[in-house]
């Protein structure tokens, strides 16, 4: 790393192609106590699900209407306010977390937190750590003009859902002005997390909440003042704030990449060279909406199409009424529990599960599989809804592999399908009596179960990211304008660990 060593790096690589990592270790909901999709659905209901019933709807019972797609509708335009502006309609997940009141108090917002060292360099002090973050910024977004898109609301007929702009800069010293906003140093004994909590609390406190910035840096370290050299050892906190919007589980390369290209500009002492680019010409590198790139167009989808829809809708429509943790209508504190293994002790773990499940299984299966086991731990299943309660367990899926673009810059936005693990009578799927093998017992057919139904949905490859898109579409406007609370959380995985392994197994 040059003159920076970082501690936390990227040994876990070679991801699998669908698998998506929005939820790795850099998520942290600012709001994370209830389920997006639960939220306009508040029955802790024990009713059976329709996942299986793609028959026609029976006489007087009217049909889920399956949500349509028009590309025409997402591409970029000018803005009708500023024609140097250009702007798009938000799309699939885009829609979801771009709720306006939602995405104000940061509901959807993540972050990534990486630890460096300082290495052998001589000089170094936070100042000028942030001069050449600065300049890394301005060649990143040159490069890809994406990252600094951000939402505007009220051009839609739907006031809760936003478009997405991007404005070009008019000058060097514009350009500069950005980067040097979006990134902050403080010489602190506060850790990241504490900082970051910090700032939510102001933000939260404001009397009009605004929506975050697309992205935001933070780099500390525990020194006497913003003065004060960095000596080698010395440990530097970087917070990476992400708006997700603009923003999906990709976005913890951008991270590694972002550091990187700090460290080079560092040892090359180039730190207060302002790049003399051209602002205006990247807009043509903007990422092309995502129903123009998909490998299977819209046109071109098969005949099974429409099942497959209906199924994958109607099972995230229960999503809401499965068994799950009881919440309050009160807004919590955005927390995480971080457990970090080295690559030998990942390699050990990843080994043991396929030496007792097989060599198609992963840590992902038995992460996921551990999540329903200590649902029913938590939350016991009482005798009168034994026979009934059921578990919708839903996942995103990393859409990328369906898009048929050829990109010299990666598609860091939101590019996400989902899918959904689902247990019918969920209480049969728990530990049984007082068996010493019990655990191990719930927790291997737990995991066959999960990889099944992983492998179906994984397994519409023509089918999954349209389908996707539209539904999230769909949910977006039945979240946005419910005004019940969920009395339920069903868990979606366990965050922090099922998808990174999954998505990024142990390099052999």
């Amino acid at each position: 790393m040059g003159s920076i060593d970082q501690q936390t790096t990227d040994a876990l690589k070679a991801p699998r192609r669908m698998l998506d990592d929005d939820s790795l270790p850099i998520s942290g909901s600012e709001t994370s106590h209830a389920s997006p999709m639960a939220s306009f659905i508040t029955s802790n209901s024990s009713s059976q699900s329709v996942l299986d019933d793609t028959s026609p709807p029976k006489a007087g019972k009217p049909a889920l209407q399956l949500p349509t797609l028009d590309p025409s509708e997402f591409r970029w335009h000018p803005s009708p306010t500023d024609s140097s502006v250009l702007q798009r309609k938000a799309n699939g997940v885009e829609a979801l977390v771009g709720i306006k009141d939602a995405n104000a108090i940061g509901a959807y917002d993540f972050y990534n937190n990486i630890v460096l060292r300082v290495g052998d360099i001589s000089g170094l002090t936070l100042p000028r750590l942030k001069r050449a973050f600065v300049r890394a910024m301005l060649d990143a977004r040159f490069e890809n003009p994406s990252i600094a898109c951000y939402g505007v609301w009220g051009q839609n007929k739907e006031p809760h859902l936003p478009h997405i702009q991007y404005r070009p800069f008019k000058s060097h010293s514009e350009a500069r002005a950005w980067a040097h906003n979006s990134i902050f140093v403080r010489a602190t004994t506060l850790t990241s997390p504490e900082l970051r909590v910090e700032r939510t609390k102001r933000r939260r406190a404001a009397a009009v909440p605004q929506p975050a910035n697309s992205l935001d840096i933070i780099i500390s370290a525990d020194v006497a003042n913003e003065r004060t050299p960095l000596e080698p050892g010395t440990k530097v906190d970087i917070m990476f704030l992400f708006n997700h919007l603009s923003w999906d589980g990709k976005a913890r390369y951008f991270t590694s990449e972002l550091v990187q290209r700090a460290t080079e500009i560092l040892d090359k002492g180039e730190e207060n060279v302002v790049p003399a680019y051209r602002w205006g010409e990247e807009k043509a590198r903007l990422d092309p909406p995502i129903l123009d790139v998909m490998l299977v167009g819209l046109d071109k989808l098969g005949p099974d199409y429409e099942v497959v829809h209906r199924k994958l809708l109607n099972s995230q429509l229960q999503v809401g009424l499965s068994w799950g943790l009881p919440v309050t209508n009160n807004q919590g504190d955005p927390l995480q529990v971080r457990h970090c293994m080295n690559i030998k002790d990942s390699r050990k773990i990843a080994d043991a599960v396929r030496a007792r499940l097989g060599s198609k299984y992963n840590i992902g299966h038995l992460g996921h599989a551990a999540t329903v086991l200590a649902l029913l731990k938590h939350n016991p299943i009482p005798a009168s809804a034994r026979d009934t309660a059921f578990l919708f367990s839903p996942l995103p899926v990393d859409g990328r592999g369906y898009l048929s673009e050829e990109r010299k810059t990666r598609r860091y936005g939101n590019a996400q399908a989902s899918a959904i693990v689902e247990f019918q009578k969920l209480a049969s799927w728990g530990i049984k009596g007082e068996d010493p093998e019990g655990v191990k017992v719930a927790l291997d057919n737990l995991a066959k179960k999960v990889k099944e139904d992983y492998d179906y949905w994984l397994g519409q490859s023509d089918y999954l990211l349209p389908i996707s898109v539209a539904n999230h579409n769909y949910v977006s406007n039945l979240v946005a304008t419910s005004n019940a609370v969920p009395e339920v959380h069903a868990p979606v995985s366990t965050w922090l660990l099922c998808f990174y392994y999954l998505a990024f197994p142990p390099v052999r």
